[in-house]
């Protein structure tokens, strides 16, 4: 490909990313939303020193209804599927009325239209929000199960040089689910889904905002399981 054509897809690329990033815009995650992902992933991955990006997708991830428990569940009764499916919340005692807030709202939500993540997110380390096409590409390029055959390997040859100059050599890709809120906005419940390589993971986390507005985890929500190939 000669000079005239590379910038000419290239900047093709960019108008596309940016037509997504407006339509994205336009169905936006609230501004309650953002301050609860931003301190989250901040604590999963902003100590890390990394030089590639965290792929994040601008949809959330799809689950099933949330549910309150005040049992206790071992790992091993986890495991064996002896306990509720994730999301589940085991709060303490006297703050189920609150978490029975934060499933209702969550749980309402996925009746709704979903939230995107949009360019206004605030993360301190390399980030990039990738629209369904990007995403898309990105399996592709990266398919889950570390599966290969000849049709995939082909497939993965054909992906455009400027997606995977977009990705910059990050191999996993990040999700984040809805947010529920408590009636106050002090407590937020989310997930965050990680897929690539193997395995992919998925946490949830319980956050309650701090008088001088900072977002920290609560334990009231067990570790996230991962499923490998």
């Amino acid at each position: 490909m000669d000079r005239r054509a590379f910038l000419f897809y290239g900047t093709c690329f960019a108008l596309e990313r940016a037509r997504a990033a407006a339509t994205y815009a336009q169905a936006g995650a609230t501004s309650l939303d953002e301050p609860v992902i931003a301190a989250l992933l901040t604590w999963l991955h902003g100590d890390k020193q990394v030089k590639t990006p965290l792929l994040l997708m601008r949809s959330p991830y799809m689950t099933g209804e949330m549910v309150v428990t005040t049992a206790t569940y071992t790992p091993l009764q986890r495991a064996s599927h002896q306990a509720p499916d994730l999301p589940y919340i085991h709060p303490p005692e006297d703050r189920i009325v609150e978490a029975q807030e934060l499933s209702s709202d969550y749980n309402q939500k996925l009746k709704s239209a979903p939230s995107l993540l949009q360019d206004s997110l605030r993360l301190s380390f390399p980030h990039v929000l990738l629209s369904d096409e990007e995403t898309r590409q990105f399996f592709r390029l990266y398919p889950q199960g570390n599966v290969t055959s000849p049709e995939l390997e082909a497939d993965r040859r054909s992906v455009p040089k400027q997606y995977k100059r977009l990705f910059g050599g990050a191999t996993n890709i990040c999700s984040v689910s809805r947010v529920g809120f408590n009636a106050t906005k002090t407590l937020a419940v989310l997930g965050v889904r990680t897929a690539g390589g193997s395995c992919s993971s998925e946490s949830w986390y319980a956050m309650e905002r701090s008088e001088s507005s900072v977002w920290a985890s609560l334990p009231w929500i067990p570790t996230g399981i991962a499923i490998c190939a």
